[in-house]
């Protein structure tokens, strides 16, 4: 049985960070697995994580705590597992509805827990305040991968939240929002239109270092496409392309720690949304085009042509789209399938507004395509949902295809119901996450849609007669007592909003309250959507001195870039 326990009694100090403190030692069992504390004023929660013997300690920072007071909410466990979700209390004090009610008490002892602590983290002096593991690294896959991406539609894991799938939708969620956070979005820089980083520096620079990933390739799409005001125009007469811009990256777990956690190698393709917040909307055209992409040369398959123009357009003029988006994707995920044609693996396609349609037709094009077979490696069964660990059939075909799955946020319409259809029946998974005030997942086909089904045959000829594909969860801004309450359809397209509304999401119809502790102040990095009284900036993210270095002669200059920090991406091998 899990107890939770929290003090005001007195105030405590570990390495800078301001603690009230009330535990006895008794109540730091050797079992006990969490230390969390909340900011009682703005409800931002951290936890300080022990291992299954309380050593090493970790603790994960955010922020400058030093003119803050916190809580310690104990969370003691009586075996090694984490702390079931009915037990874990919310930062600002209140538990969720299923809660075990929080037990407060004083404790005479108050400094033996702190001289505990201290102990733990003198043990393990290396690891200091860096949290070494990542915030989901407790979350444990194992064999229950293909479900959670979908090999069954999520059936069962989404009315009641899996806790599982929560943290890994949150987190793939993270890297389509690095591929903003690493975008170079100043209109004055001569690198716009770039990522800011180099491939081994991106995920450290925004934030995701220790994720056990490592990104091999960029994508880049060229500027020449039916939706102009998709791309940043580079006005600089040395700009380091004049038709290019950086739309996202392919990476792939390496860490045998991670890999152990998920089961298997997972292979992740990115893509950036839009950064001119809706005026593409207004060239996303009411027709579609068919995809080109299908072997058979079937033409019934069509997507919104704007779209597909992004994927596929090329132009021998730019050194870095003489190869067209969909190429490069595919190069680099063919690799990463010969690479490890003999283990299990997965590709997971993940994208935000614009980004979502483009991570839709291009899992599509990895399936249809078959770049996501290996002829030459164990088999698994055709059906990947009936696959279980070890079990590799000798009736299955020798193509032997790897799982493809869309995590996708606030995406508009693709394409039409033969596209559907056909993603169907590939067995392409695609979980869609949306908003119910935002707009994007409403368009294109505003007038003929999925949802006439008293017109449904007569839509499904017509050529603006879109369907969403694939399974949806609905979240609601409003939930949150943290958000203004406010429909603004900016705010309610936050990638940074939905992944907060992620983290308190327990399942339809049940109350708002943070499982993770994702800290909300994440929410207003490019939005003022919080309360005021968090007393959070907003607009607050930025690269430090804005990418202004002094040199030893103490003058600002702009930073310079290696040649390393733009990779061509020119190879089909």
């Amino acid at each position: 049985m899990a107890t939770s326990v929290v003090s005001h009694v007195g105030m405590q100090t570990i390495g800078g960070v301001s603690l009230h403190s009330g535990c006895s030692a008794e109540d730091l069992t050797r079992n006990s697995k969490f230390v969390s504390f909340g900011n009682s004023r703005s409800g931002l929660s951290r936890r300080l994580q022990f291992s299954q013997k309380l050593t090493p300690l970790q603790v994960r920072r955010a922020g400058d705590h030093q003119h803050h007071s916190f809580t310690v909410s104990i969370r003691c466990s009586s075996d090694a597992t984490p702390t079931p979700r009915s037990t874990v209390t919310r930062a600002h004090g209140r538990s969720n509805a299923s809660s075990t009610p929080l037990q407060v008490r004083t404790a005479p002892d108050q400094a033996q827990l702190v001289q505990d602590l201290q102990s733990n983290l003198a043990s393990s002096p290396e690891r200091t305040y860096l949290d070494k593991q990542h915030p989901y690294a407790h979350l444990h896959v194992g064999d229950s991968w293909r479900e959670i991406q979908g090999s069954c539609d999520w059936e069962g894991l989404l009315d009641d939240m899996d806790p599982v799938l929560q943290g890994k939708i949150i987190r793939y969620g993270e890297f389509a929002q690095a591929t903003y956070d690493a975008f170079d979005n100043d209109h004055h820089s001569k690198f716009c239109g770039s990522s800011k980083y180099n491939k081994k520096k991106l995920l450290k620079e925004v934030g995701l270092e220790n994720r056990g990933y490592e990104i091999t390739d960029y994508i880049y799409a060229t500027a020449d496409t039916h939706l102009p005001k998709v791309f940043k125009n580079l006005k600089h007469d040395d700009s380091w392309s004049k038709d290019s811009n950086f739309m996202g990256f392919v990476a792939v777990c390496t860490s045998p720690q991670e890999v152990a956690r998920l089961g298997r190698h997972d292979v992740l393709v990115a893509w950036r949304g839009t950064v001119t917040k809706f005026e593409w909307l207004e060239n996303v055209r009411d027709f579609f085009s068919p995809t080109g992409l299908n072997p058979r040369g079937s033409s019934d398959v069509m997507v919104e042509s704007g779209f597909l123009s992004i994927y596929k357009s090329a132009n021998e003029n730019s050194r870095y789209n003489k190869l067209s988006a969909q190429q490069q994707v595919l190069a680099a995920v063919r690799r990463q399938v010969r690479t490890y044609k003999h283990e299990e693996m997965s590709i997971m396609v993940t994208g935000h507004s614009l980004g979502s349609a483009l991570s839709t037709i291009c899992a599509y094009d990895i399936v249809e395509s078959g770049i996501n077979k290996r002829a030459d490696s164990p088999k698994v069964p055709k059906a990947w949902n009936s696959a279980k660990p070890g079990n590799h059939h000798d009736e299955c075909p020798c193509d032997n295809p790897v799982p493809v799955s869309v995590f996708s946020f606030t995406g508009p319409r693709v394409g039409n119901s033969a596209f559907k259809r056909r993603l169907e029946e590939l067995g392409v998974k695609v979980l869609r996450v949306v908003n119910k005030h935002d707009k994007v997942t409403k368009v294109p086909g505003i007038i003929f849609n999925e949802k006439l089904e008293f017109l449904h045959r007569l839509c499904s000829l017509l050529p603006c007669s879109y369907h969403h594909v694939g399974t949806e969860l609905e979240l609601d801004s409003l939930d949150s007592e943290f958000l203004k309450p406010t429909t603004d359809p900016l705010n309610a397209h936050n990638l940074e909003a939905y992944l907060h509304l992620l983290d308190g999401y327990n399942g339809d119809d049940k109350k708002f309250s943070s499982a993770l502790g994702r800290y909300p102040a994440l929410v207003n990095k490019a939005s003022d959507f919080l309360k005021s009284e968090l007393g959070i900036l907003p607009f607050w993210w930025q690269e430090e001195n804005k990418g202004l270095l002094k040199d030893e002669a103490g003058r600002w200059t702009v930073q310079s870039r290696s040649d390393e920090d733009f990779s061509e991406n020119q190879h089909l091998d």
